[in-house]
């Protein structure tokens, strides 16, 4: 009998413990993932990716996993859920930090209507954006000022270069020409633009004064021979034809973005307009002062916030992009940006040498390895093209002079599944200079 005591009692007692450990270990598990929860910091934002509805994620906090998303068509009423194989990228998807990612929904996109874009993560989280972008929920908001962010948001893609000209007071951009501001020419006189939201969780008004800047910072190896190479760079205000209206010290006009809103703001002037009038600035000199490469770049906002109680002297750092500084810049561009599926399509594919380059293009590389059939046709004043693994297309023997444009002409026959993206990198060949060659690239969306 006592042995039966015992016997029973121990089992009792032991499940009881085991019971208690269960549930302690799932308590803690749920502190820790509510923990973890709290170091997400996913931003989204709406995009067109081709015909149909996008949004990009950047991840600013802890590695996240997506596990679902919901698309609203709020101008229809209509609610799109994704969870697995039905999104490109398919879900889950695992996002690192300081990583993007473009997702395509498959919803096609009707103009003028606006769609709601929902993320949960596989910890619980929500995140929140919109198409068009512009503004992101309270919650995201509060998380993003939480994290040290800022009421300030920048479009990343926004980001552009123009070559400023003028003298004295007569200064101008032209506006209707933006260039990627990630590719810089040497020896150029530039100005920069981006476009800003405020997304102030008071919902105060900001006000941009004339101490705002952009600078550029190059880390180069070698210690830079004890020079310390920074380009600032700061805001003006520029007409809608691009002429810059503020060229006098004490001619900035501030600059005021309410709630919600986007801004484009312009940076050409190499004197605060507080200090002095505006001057101009080259990427280029002698020495170890200004080397090829790649430049940090900054943003320094500064001015006030308007809210419905205060108003405060408000400041921010942008950390947002990166420059890339070379003696050869290239751009292109290639129509059209869509395929049909299955079909063979004919591009035009246009390369442009910058007119600061060094040297001459010649030659250019496509690999179109997500196609079937390429062929291009010889390109007058090249030789005839070499077409390598049946996708892999060279032009050479053949010059773009710098500040000149050509168009090259190829086909290929599309991918048959609908809904995705295929891209085609790009390798750009120089004959002088230091930067002899630049990798982009183009692609189209199979329809």
């Amino acid at each position: 009998m006592l042995g039966i005591f015992l016997t029973v009692g121990y089992g009792y007692f032991y499940t009881v413990v085991q019971n208690d450990q269960l549930f302690l270990k799932a308590g803690l598990q749920g502190s820790l993932n509510q923990a973890k929860q709290n170091l997400e910091y996913l931003t989204v934002t709406g995009t067109l990716v081709g015909p149909v509805v996008g949004f990009i994620v950047n991840n600013s906090g802890i590695a996240t996993t997506i596990s679902s998303y919901f698309i609203t068509d709020s101008s229809a009423g209509q609610s799109f859920y994704n969870s697995g194989t039905s999104s490109n990228p398919t879900l889950p998807y695992t996002i690192s930090q300081g990583q993007s990612v473009v997702f395509n929904t498959n919803v096609l996109y009707s103009t003028g209507h606006s769609y709601t874009v929902k993320l949960l993560t596989q910890r619980g989280s929500t995140f929140v954006g919109t198409y068009p972008a512009k503004q992101l929920n309270t919650n995201d908001l509060s998380a993003l000022i939480a994290a040290g962010i800022g009421a300030i948001s920048m479009v990343f893609s926004s980001y552009a270069l123009y070559n400023l000209t003028g003298s004295g007071n007569n200064w101008a951009i032209n506006v209707a020409q933006p260039k990627p501001g990630g590719l810089l020419p040497y020896a150029v006189t530039p100005a920069f633009s981006m476009q800003v939201t405020n997304n102030d969780p008071a919902v105060g008004t900001i006000t941009i004064d004339s101490h705002t800047e952009i600078y550029l910072y190059h880390t180069c190896g070698g210690g830079c021979g004890g020079n310390v190479p920074v380009f600032a760079f700061f805001v003006v205000n520029v007409g809608s034809v691009g002429t810059i209206t503020s060229t006098t010290k004490g001619s900035f006009v501030p600059i005021t973005i309410p709630y919600g809103v986007t801004q484009t703001l312009y940076f050409a002037s190499a004197n605060d307009l507080s200090v002095n009038s505006i001057a101009s600035q080259q990427l280029s000199g002698s020495g170890s002062k200004v080397g090829l490469g790649e430049y940090d770049v900054f943003v320094i906002i500064s001015g006030s916030d308007t809210e419905s109680s205060k108003s405060i002297l408000y400041t921010q750092n942008l950390p947002f992009a990166g420059s890339y500084l070379a003696d050869n810049v290239a751009w292109v561009s290639e129509t059209p940006t869509s395929c049909t599926h299955s079909s063979s399509t004919s591009f035009t594919l246009t390369v442009t040498n910058a007119w600061i380059s060094k040297g001459n293009i010649n030659q250019v590389s496509l690999n179109a390895s997500g196609m079937a059939l390429v062929t291009s046709p010889k390109q007058a004043g090249w030789a005839n093209p070499k077409i390598t693994g049946g996708t892999v297309i060279t032009w050479n023997a053949g010059k773009i002079n710098t500040g000149q444009s050509y168009s090259f002409t190829w086909s290929g026959t599309a991918p048959a599944a609908v809904g995705t993206q295929t891209v085609f990198p790009i390798t750009i060949s120089f004959s002088s200079g230091t930067v002899v060659s630049q990798q982009t690239a183009v692609g189209c969306y199979v329809v």
